[in-house]
């Protein structure tokens, strides 16, 4: 007696290369901007002192969304960080009620793409250039379950 529950199904390689063609696009759209859409600007009105003071308030007891459900989720945290200075997710594939993104791939997709749109979101390359209120992402596949994104509450050492 076989159990059909068990079979498996593989995607044939046309489709899989279109959902992925589908997926990269997204991620492609998304990037980093202001609340005040109506002036494009050459910096993000980021403000690190409001992103620290944001994160110390809420660390402990999750963000202050409305939908509770996400809480402690880092991204979701991160995102109203970002909110608290007037920055927003553009685009994201998911989101709060207040339209703010609960992915970490699309909001290391936004970072990733606002490079070189704005002159203060910048890419990084050595522990030296990290500074207090960088924001960094580590990918599942350095041991970890699941992406993460934080925000850094000092420099990062070598040691």
């Amino acid at each position: 007696m076989t159990d059909q529950s068990l079979e498996s199904k593989v995607l044939q390689e046309d489709l899989l290369s279109t959902l992925l063609d589908l997926e990269a696009a997204h991620l492609r759209s998304q990037a980093l901007t202001t609340l005040d859409l109506a002036v494009p600007a050459a910096t993000l009105p980021y403000n690190s002192a409001r992103v620290l003071s944001y994160a110390q308030t809420y660390c402990r007891t999750g963000n202050d969304c409305p939908d509770n459900m996400f809480a402690l989720d880092c991204t979701h945290f991160l995102c109203h960080s970002l909110a608290a200075t007037g920055v927003l997710v553009t685009n994201p594939s998911a989101m709060c009620q207040r339209k703010l993104c609960i992915r970490v791939n699309d909001l290391a997709a936004a970072f990733n793409n606002s490079v070189g749109r704005f002159s203060n979101v910048l890419r990084i390359s050595t522990h030296a250039q990290t500074r207090r209120g960088d924001y960094c992402f580590i990918p599942s596949w350095f041991g970890l379950s699941k992406e993460h994104g934080m925000l850094l509450a000092s420099v990062v050492s070598d040691k």
